[in-house]
């Protein structure tokens, strides 16, 4: 049954081309996001977001209040907004990879293979988000595989950059990502999510690893994930 207007009102929504006055300071604006009016929120992120997401700090006071939004449309407009971030967003953003949301897998007993014949949408908001911004987030991500308690949530917002990045798919950017699983292989979930992530690429690149991780991990999750990847990167 389609919602009303009300209805998506009460959610946050905004039609795509609805825009402010351009009036608010950015201070008012921060205001704005704490207002009654789910509506009112949602135009407050995406005037922050198209005016002042370069703005140092910016991307902090949105993040905080992704934590507290409930409303799913201002929650998407504040990770639109952040998706037009530079480097700094990014590396804003990292900290908070399992502290937003509670859809994220957390263990390899929970996870489930994607039905999707691409690359899956990252369970988790601010891997999403990530995932949505300019390619040159990939190398900041990259770097900072190496914090491993944001590793499993990082590789999944990495990957689905990369997919929606043609330029990004190199057996360079592969291999660096490979570092981490060798690294970080005795976790299960992360090992899921790096086949996942290898769903991005040419097979060409990924057939010798995938080969080596159907031979050395006999999980479930871990085998069905493999049959989907390999489908996907034979789509390259």
């Amino acid at each position: 049954m389609k919602s009303s207007q009300q209805e998506l009102s009460n959610r946050g929504y905004l039609e795509k081309d609805i825009i402010s006055s351009n009036s608010a300071t950015r201070e008012e604006l921060f205001t704005q996001l704490t207002n009654f009016e789910p509506v009112q929120r949602s135009l407050a992120a995406r005037e922050l977001g198209n005016r002042f997401i370069l703005v140092d700090g910016t991307a902090e006071v949105l993040l905080e209040h992704l934590i507290l939004e409930k409303k799913l449309y201002t929650r998407l407009e504040i990770c639109q907004a952040l998706a037009k971030g530079d480097a700094l967003t990014v590396y804003a953003m990292i900290p908070y990879l399992n502290t937003i949301g509670n859809s994220q897998y957390r263990s390899i007993a929970e996870a489930k293979t994607s039905k999707k014949k691409s690359y899956p949408l990252p369970r988790g908001i601010v891997a999403r988000t990530l995932g949505n911004m300019g390619a040159f987030a990939a190398d900041i991500l990259l770097e900072n595989l190496k914090q491993k308690e944001y590793a499993a949530e990082m590789i999944e917002g990495l990957g689905y950059l990369t997919y929606n990045k043609p330029e990004l798919q190199t057996q360079e950017n592969y291999e660096r990502a490979k570092g981490y699983y060798e690294l970080y292989k005795e976790d299960l979930l992360f090992v899921w999510k790096f086949v996942i992530f290898s769903s991005a690429f040419p097979y060409t690149y990924t057939e010798p690893t995938l080969t080596e991780i159907g031979r050395q991990f006999s999980e479930e999750a871990i085998q069905q994930e493999l049959k989907r990847t390999v489908v996907v990167c034979k789509r390259h």
